[in-house]
């Protein structure tokens, strides 16, 4: 018997055309989520992000590489700790789900997937309010895909949240109700797709206390299970050991980082973004805490896990792409009854006073639905370049002109992305992070400092001769002054430009390439 009671209305499920009636009500959450995530993808022609260009790439990569289900070595970036003997494919489950994404070409997959992937995790969350009982599953779902339009931005990310967002919520309803093969499996599949290994057991590990106080004992074999699925989702890796340290700098980035996405929100950012989550998950936490929730031992899974996804967005702005869906299944759980009562109420309040009710909460949730759409898609063009194919020229100049493995000095470690998308004949200065650099090369990343930091024209020229590279790359990307004082200096000629960057080298080269 399943822990968390069927509700009678669900009871249909099981029998004749139960299962199709219940497939006919994905139609409406489904069509919804996929509007949503679609409007905002359209809003840039390029995709959103650049991390997401990197995952589809690497997608590519082992599409290449089949029958082998991995990438082949990773040699560009070999000045950061990324360099081939130590480089792990931590998102490797992710890439796998991408690959057939690529046959679409890597901008159109890094657009497309993330639609695919951020719906299919909002139906496990339909699905999973479902389970739970909710009267209103299309509501609560609704809620927490229109809570933030921050969130949305990030689920539109072509990056592993869009999937591990799913699998959280699944992994949270398994553990709870006693479904503990379907929990190792899901578990094993995080140590694939995206091994945040603190965020997975936190989950568990509030639906395993949820579990302890309906069973009156400690759920051993849940927690075995758990953790047996979190380790052999490391062990069974085809980049196994060198993806342990992987997690491990991951682990321990997030406690140290204090920069884009591992800042806390803005002041502004913030009231925009967790009001509306903030106000559910208070009223949720004023009845669960005074016995009030139908589900006692589920309210406190979910309350513990929209917690803990607070605490995280409080630290983090990243925190957020985890909040709004579990401070949704605690509001179905504890607030569900009375929302009932209060709509109940109202429909035998007469007729005609029902249905101005009824008019005046739809019209309130449609503008704010297209309201946090409008949110959204402001976000990710703040967050997009406003042309796709943004550096396809630059990387073809370059394949044109330089030696096979020739390394190119990037000074803006966002492009190696893009540029790698379209290049990979060369080899790059910095990628992904630019503590990959710091972790391997400190003098190196000292100099770039200068450069970065001062616009120090001397050591960019040092930077170039410590680096054996005859090209930089300047794009957009970096802070106008020192675009500004890079193509008016004596000391460098440029030999590329467009409009989203330029390529220059150091005047004083021997070489007589264009």
């Amino acid at each position: 018997m399943p822990f968390l009671p069927v509700p009678v209305r669900m009871k249909s499920a099981t029998l004749p055309g139960g299962a199709s009636r219940f497939r006919r009500g994905l139609l409406l959450p489904g069509a919804l989520a996929v509007a949503v995530f679609a409007a905002l993808q359209v809003a840039t022609p390029h995709a959103v992000g650049v991390d997401g260009l990197f995952h589809a790439k690497a997608a590519e990569m082992i599409r290449s590489n089949l029958p082998r289900l991995w990438m082949p070595p990773f040699t560009w970036l070999d000045l950061t700790s990324l360099r081939q003997d130590r480089f792990a494919d931590f998102h490797w489950g992710f890439h796998l789900l991408l690959v057939p994404f690529t046959f679409l070409g890597t901008e159109t997959a890094a657009k497309v997937a993330p639609v695919v992937f951020a719906s299919a995790s909002f139906l496990a969350l339909y699905f999973v309010l479902k389970k739970i009982g909710a009267r209103y599953a299309t509501a609560w779902m609704a809620l927490a895909l229109l809570a933030s339009p921050i969130f949305l931005m990030r689920l539109s990310q072509n990056k592993a949240p869009s999937v591990m967002l799913g699998l959280l919520v699944l992994i949270a309803w398994t553990v709870l109700s006693r479904r503990d093969l379907a929990s190792a499996l899901l578990c094993l599949a995080t140590g694939w797709i995206y091994p945040v290994v603190p965020i997975v057991a936190a989950v568990a590990g509030a639906s395993l206390a949820g579990r302890a106080l309906a069973e009156k004992r400690l759920p051993i074999r849940g927690a075995v299970a758990v953790a047996a699925g979190m380790a052999l989702g490391l062990l069974v890796h085809p980049d196994f050991p060198r993806n342990l340290a992987f997690a491990w700098v991951n682990v321990t980035e997030s406690v140290t980082i204090r920069a884009g996405e591992y800042a806390p929100l803005r002041p502004a950012d913030a009231f925009e973004n967790l009001a509306l989550p903030g106000l559910v998950f208070l009223f949720a936490a004023g009845r669960a805490l005074t016995g009030r929730a139908a589900n006692r031992p589920a309210a406190l899974a979910f309350g513990l896990q929209a917690a803990t996804m607070a605490a995280l967005t409080a630290r983090y702005a990243r925190g957020i792409d985890y909040l709004p869906p579990f401070v949704a299944l605690f509001g179905a759980v504890a607030l569900d009854e009375p929302l009932d009562r209060g709509l109940a109420a109202l429909r035998r309040s007469g007729r005609a006073r029902a249905a101005a009710g009824a008019a005046v909460i739809a019209a309130v949730a449609a503008g704010a639905a297209v309201w946090q759409v409008h949110r959204g898609r402001v976000i990710v063009q703040r967050n997009s370049a406003p042309v796709a194919r943004r550096l396809e020229a630059a990387a073809h100049w370059l394949e044109e002109h330089t030696a096979p493995g020739e390394r190119v000095l990037n000074l803006s470690s966002g492009d190696f992305e893009e540029m790698w998308l379209y290049d990979t004949k060369n080899t790059y200065f910095t990628g992904l992070n630019l503590n990959f650099l710091k972790a391997e090369s400190p003098a190196l990343y000292e100099l770039y400092g200068e450069v970065y930091q001062r616009g120090d024209m001397a050591a960019l020229t040092g930077l170039l001769e410590r680096t054996e590279s005859r090209y930089l790359l300047a794009s957009d990307r970096l802070p106008p002054p020192l675009l500004k004082a890079l193509a008016s200096t004596p000391r460098f000629e440029v030999v590329y430009r467009d409009r989203s960057c330029f390529i220059a080298r150091a005047a004083t080269a021997g070489d007589t390439t264009p």
